[in-house]
């Protein structure tokens, strides 16, 4: 008999200018910590589409974790995320196993200092593949409610988790951001100051996706993945 057929991937929604997720690591599941771990595949995955008239997009990228009843802020390991650029036809979906040669190009845009609320931009050119956008903790299996919001001026597509099926909404909705209320001058001042801070995240506020390679390691490295 022949082989079945893969199921149907579910349609790309409606391009817009904000996307907001709100979802769960759950310990056990995909709670995989960043790719400083080799569980790090486990984290969900969304399929990040640049706007589609050419050029670079712009993203802002906000990312916040509720912490549970009783826990503090410094007892919980910092945010961050990253975007996985892709390589091949498989990257439609996501990321399984890159020890197994897996192909993937990982470009590291946050930084690890923020435990609440993590913001950062970052700049990608449009490609024949989607990129994948991966939020974790830095330590595996911590379990937290977190929201991930992605703005940009140009209309886009964010649509996860993977992998996504046919009739399959998945977690990604487009929303109006709130505009910010009107700040004296010398309080806008202070709040740019600290917005630069935040956005900083490894020293580098802005992130350039870097030329496209023949693939990476767990460490963003231009080496092959480890058979």
């Amino acid at each position: 008999a022949p082989p079945p057929k893969p199921a149907a991937a579910a349609p790309l929604p409606e391009p817009a200018t904000a996307w907001r997720i709100q979802s769960e690591w759950i310990v056990g599941s995909n709670a995989g910590g960043s790719p400083e771990n080799d569980s790090w595949v486990s984290n969900d995955q969304f399929q990040l589409h640049p706007a589609a008239d050419g050029g670079e997009t712009d993203f802002k990228i906000v990312l916040r974790q509720e912490l549970p009843a009783g826990v503090t802020p410094e007892s919980t390991p910092p945010l961050c995320f990253f975007v996985v650029d892709a390589t091949d036809e498989r990257r439609k979906r996501r990321v399984i196993d890159p020890k197994k040669g897996d192909p993937f190009h990982l470009i590291k845009v946050s930084g690890t200092r923020t435990r609440v609320e993590l913001k950062a931009r970052l700049s990608l050119p449009r490609a024949q593949l989607p990129y994948l956008l991966v939020p974790c903790t830095t330590q595996p299996d911590v379990g937290a409610r977190y929201t991930l919001e992605v703005t940009s001026d140009r209309p886009f597509v964010l649509a996860g988790p993977l992998p996504l099926k046919l009739g399959d909404a998945g977690l990604a909705r487009p929303f109006t951001p709130v505009p910010p209320l009107p700040r004296s001058s010398a309080g806008a001042l202070a709040a740019a100051r600290r917005d630069a801070e935040d956005e900083s995240g490894d020293g580098e506020p802005v992130v350039r996706a870097p030329a496209r390679g023949k693939g990476g390691n767990a460490r963003g490295g231009d080496a092959a993945a480890a058979p």
